[in-house]
């Protein structure tokens, strides 16, 4: 299962679908992104896992291209502590 992330200029739309049972999820979240608009996949469960062990409400995602890794950071780390988390992107199913 993917999630994928439409990304433009202060705009992002997150997306799953669930094929299994004929169902699926739109959210459109505004974010701030400078860059050519982005399509990226990513697997459901690491994207789970990563943002439920980061503790801040607000998290940074650090995208390049659909083919390259993506670093994952809180916008504000714990006293001595410094996370940094990285996401492989997935190949989007049409």
């Amino acid at each position: 299962k993917q999630v994928k992330f439409s990304i433009g200029e202060n705009s992002l739309e997150v997306s799953a679908e669930d094929v299994d049972h004929g169902s699926d999820a739109k959210e459109k979240i505004e974010c701030e992104y400078k860059g050519d608009p982005m399509d990226i996949g990513f697997n459901t469960t690491y994207v789970n896992d990563i943002l439920s062990h980061l503790m801040d409400e607000q998290v940074v995602f650090k995208l390049h291209s659909p083919t390259k890794a993506s670093i994952i950071e809180p916008v504000k780390n714990e006293e001595n502590e410094d996370i940094m988390m990285l996401l492989m992107p997935v190949r989007l199913n049409n």
